[in-house]
């Protein structure tokens, strides 16, 4: 289906609300479809996926479309929740430009993205990942002066898809 054709059909059946990022059925697409519901079912992965002619496809994308009538590949969500599916969160975004847009490892102990202990210099290391490689920034007697540096670095390599933490 082309993306013209989707977006009539999407725009017929479903009501999207850009501030509430919510959509609603407007008719019966089968026979469990209840007209002004809730569409779509959340996944375990946190995201909500609504059925469109048989296919299973991401609120995200649907929103974008029938907002502005394209489909990028990835669309990211600026405030890192998948269920936030306002307008104003979403973005298009290249695979790089989605995996910057992160929060802290489940691993991270320093509670601060990008720095962890160094044991064999006792000082706090940063680090950040940029084109699938790590990069050394500095070893730093405290962790925020280590955060500090990993801010700039998410800052400067990153841009607005910079990310600087928190679970």
């Amino acid at each position: 289906m082309q993306h013209a054709e989707l977006r009539k059909h999407l725009l017929r059946v479903l009501s999207y609300d850009p501030a509430t990022g919510i959509f609603r059925w407007k008719v019966r697409v089968n026979l469990h479809t209840v007209i002004g519901t809730e569409a779509g079912t959340i996944s375990a992965d946190g995201r909500r996926w609504i059925s469109i002619k048989r296919k299973m496809m991401l609120a995200s994308r649907l929103a974008w479309l029938m907002a502005y009538g394209s489909l990028p590949k990835i669309i990211d969500h600026k405030n890192r929740n998948t269920l936030d599916n306002r307008l104003s969160n979403l973005r298009p975004a290249t695979a790089s430009g989605n995996s910057q847009n992160r929060g802290m490892g489940k691993n991270n102990t320093s509670g601060i993205k990008g720095v962890c202990w160094h044991k064999t210099t006792s000082k706090w290391l940063a680090f950040i990942r940029t084109n699938g490689k790590q990069r050394h920034l500095g070893l730093f007697d405290t962790k925020e002066q280590a955060g500090a540096a990993y801010a700039q670095a998410a800052k400067n390599l990153h841009g607005e898809f910079a990310s600087y933490g928190h679970h």
